[in-house]
């Protein structure tokens, strides 16, 4: 993907979705350069744990290659570390993780209740001039 975008004068740089630390600082020069330049692509590598869709069994991957992926999982790694250096206790990720969900759900009852969009807007913010 980001050889493509390459291809269209969009920069951009492939990294590891599963380390917060490197998400961040790609996502920080990211925006520094489309508040300047225009586009920006971040081809961020990751692992899904379950199928494409409800009807895939996801029986192609082994139990272990799971398992070995869930254990470079970013949201258990950074809760783990902000628990070991005392930033956060267990208590207040849990808060803050009810709080994410409750947020997910009041957005998704928001769309779902809304109209739909008029077809006159859909090439509307498709082009960045």
């Amino acid at each position: 993907v980001s050889r493509r975008a390459e291809a269209y004068g969009i920069p951009g740089k492939r990294i590891d979705g599963n380390d917060v630390f490197e998400v961040y600082k790609a996502v920080k020069a990211a925006r520094a350069h489309v508040g300047k330049k225009g586009p920006y692509l971040i081809a961020a590598e990751t692992y899904r744990y379950m199928g494409h869709s409800k009807s895939d069994a996801n029986r192609y991957r082994s139990r272990e290659e799971i398992d070995a992926w869930k254990k470079k999982d970013p949201i258990d790694n950074m809760r783990k570390l902000l628990e070991k250096h005392d930033i956060f206790t267990a208590a207040e990720l849990n808060d803050f993780e009810t709080a994410a969900r409750q947020r997910i759900e009041d957005a998704v009852e928001y769309a779902v209740n809304s109209p739909e969009p008029d077809t006159a807007d859909l090439p509307l913010d498709v082009y960045s001039d």
